[in-house]
């Protein structure tokens, strides 16, 4: 089994990450809401607002597919992403033990 396979896989069976999945997308808006009252006509704008983001590749996964569907998901016309800007990764290595 490949390595990137494997540790999906590994991160389904960890609850913390599971709810990082799901409690990371929040932050996003939530932050932004704390910062200015106008947060809406950041994240509620597609017409006029592109959403760039710039990360390691290892984030391509969670920012491509939990991040937008979660939004979708929520039936309110979000600013989604427009371009998506990756260099190298960051890899972190622990062991977990599987029941």
């Amino acid at each position: 089994m490949s390595g990137y396979v494997r540790s999906r896989i590994v991160a389904f069976q960890i609850t913390t990450n599971i709810e990082l999945q799901f409690d990371a997308p929040i932050g996003y808006p939530s932050i932004t809401a704390n910062y200015t009252p106008e947060w809406g006509q950041w994240w509620f704008n597609q017409d006029n607002v592109r959403l760039y983001q710039f990360m390691g590749k290892d984030n391509v996964y969670f920012h491509t597919i939990y991040f937008p569907s979660m939004l979708l998901g929520d039936g309110r016309p979000w600013t989604t992403l427009h371009h998506l800007s990756t260099t190298g990764t960051l890899s972190v290595f622990y062991h977990v033990q599987l029941i």
